[in-house]
Parts: C-alpha cells; sequence; structure tokens
C-alpha cells in the first residue's frame, strides 16, 4: 500500500464523549409537540346540523385533550399555530369569542400607533392586528392562497405585533407567557373587573394619547365611575363623595364615564342622546 493512502479508520466513540439528552432537554422538546388531537364530530355531518348549519359542510372537530370544538380546517394545521414563535415585545390579545376582542384591538393598536388615526382609516384592522386563527374558520378542507398568505405574513410584521386569538393557552406556544415579557398580555372578558383598563385605553385615544395627562391625572378623575359615592357602608353621602357627584355635570365635553348599572337604572333618554 502506498504510504501516502488515506485509511478510513471506524472508531467507536467513548459513552463519556457521546451526546447525552439532558432531562430539561427532553422537556423542551416534549413541550414542542402538541399533544392534542382533532377528531371528527360524526353529528356534524348529518341532519339535522347542517340543515341548520349550512356553512360548516365539512362538519367540526373536537379537540382531545380539551374538548375545544373547531373547523376541520384548523384541526388539520392546529401545529401551525402552535409553533408560531412568540416575540419578547408581543401583545397578545386573548379572550373568548364575542367578548368586545376586536374594538379593544383597535384601541390597542391606536394607543400603540400614537393615535394614528389615518393609517387606522386606511388599513384594514386584520392587518394591523391579525386574528391569528382566522385563515381556518372555514367550511374548506384547503387553506387558499389568500389565506396562506396571510398567515405567512405574521412573521413578516415589524416589532411590537399587536395579535388576536381565542384559542386557549395550550394551543398556543408553550413558550408564549415566558417570551413575550416586555408587554404584558391582555385578557378581555365580559365583566366588571376588566372595565378600569378599558376605561384608560378609551381615554388615550380620545385625548390623542396624552400620556403626560394620563400620569399626571387620577383615572377616577378623567373616567368617572358614577355610583363610586354610594359604594361603602355609610348611610349619608359623605360631602367629599357628593362633591365628586356634583363635578361630573362640570366636566368638559366630551365626557367617559363608567358604570356597572344596568340600563333601566340609567336615564332614560341615555342612548338616544348619546349617539355619537
Amino acid at each position: 500500500m502506498n504510504k501516502c493512502s488515506l485509511v478510513k479508520v471506524r472508531r467507536k466513540i467513548p459513552v463519556a464523549h457521546q451526546f447525552i439528552m439532558s432531562e430539561s432537554e427532553k422537556e423542551k422538546i416534549e413541550q414542542s409537540e402538541l399533544k392534542v388531537k382533532f377528531n371528527i364530530i360524526s353529528k356534524t355531518l348529518s341532519s339535522p346540523f347542517n340543515q341548520h348549519f349550512e356553512g360548516y359542510k365539512s362538519g367540526l372537530v373536537r379537540g382531545e385533550p380539551g374538548k375545544l370544538v373547531m373547523t376541520p380546517l384548523y384541526g388539520s394545521h392546529a401545529e401551525k399555530l402552535y409553533r408560531m414563535k412568540p416575540r419578547s415585545d408581543d401583545i397578545w390579545l386573548l379572550t373568548f369569542p364575542k367578548c368586545g376582542a376586536t374594538w379593544t384591538s383597535e384601541l390597542l393598536w391606536l394607543v400603540m400607533n400614537n393615535c394614528d388615526t389615518e393609517k387606522a382609516t386606511s388599513t384594514p384592522l386584520i392587518v394591523r392586528t391579525p386574528f391569528t386563527e382566522m385563515p381556518f374558520l372555514t367550511s374548506e378542507t384547503e387553506l387558499s392562497p389568500e389565506m396562506s398568505q396571510m398567515l405567512n405574513s405574521v412573521d413578516k410584521m415589524p416589532s411590537p405585533r399587536i395579535l388576536k386569538s381565542h384559542l386557549p393557552f395550550y394551543l398556543l406556544h408553550p413558550q408564549l407567557l415566558d417570551t413575550s415579557k416586555k408587554w404584558t398580555n391582555t385578557y378581555a372578558f365580559k365583566v366588571p373587573m376588566s372595565t378600569t383598563w378599558t376605561c384608560e385605553l378609551s381615554w388615550l385615544v380620545m385625548n390623542h394619547c396624552d400620556t403626560e395627562k394620563a400620569t399626571s391625572t387620577p383615572l377616577v378623575d378623567r373616567v368617572p365611575f358614577i355610583e363610586m359615592p354610594f359604594l361603602n357602608a355609610d348611610t349619608e353621602l359623605s360631602p367629599e363623595m357628593s362633591q365628586l357627584l356634583d363635578s361630573y355635570d362640570k366636566m368638559p365635553s366630551p365626557r367617559i364615564f363608567k358604570s356597572h348599572l344596568p340600563f333601566y337604572l340609567l336615564h332614560p333618554e341615555l342612548l338616544n342622546t348619546s349617539k355619537n
């Protein structure tokens, strides 16, 4: 054999030098895998369901575990949304359906963009604040090119992004809360406890994002909680609370009021008068 010949020698790598996966690394890999399986709900393929809900001609699927009901198109692409990587400066608006997420996303976008009403008017909200699962809310069995483009555009959005979703946490990226630390994830519910931050957003939008005044003036002075003077154990209205109540009439227009009272306990002409 020529002395200059190269001879390939297969060496056995000692166990000490072999790659051994740690428990934390194994856990990360397991977390990155979506463990929810979506199966068709047989009753949604036949009458009376398909007669009452003609838009769901492909039926519906149910996730296990979790029992979330969605379209078959979402069920086959759930992994795609699950792996949508969050950014550190993302703002995620996570709500139940029909809880005011659309107008809240508009308020959030305006506050985050210095109340740029010109851009808000010229650019559709769905482009500025994408609804992550919208491409899958259809009876189609394949993702259309338009919807696929919409989904891919989310990754190309400049930061900070505002993203809206009705999905539960277990169907979103497992590192969402740990990654998006710069901004608090926003939750919207139609319950009394959720009105305070909505008042702040509304006031900022109505006052051209005047954060200086917002910082120096208490929210209760800018957006009065009308029944607040009566929420105590006293049997008489204190002078301070009486003065607070009288101040409502002296507020400059437009006024923003907050209340948890039902309509029948408010002025009967409220809806007809406050039309703007």
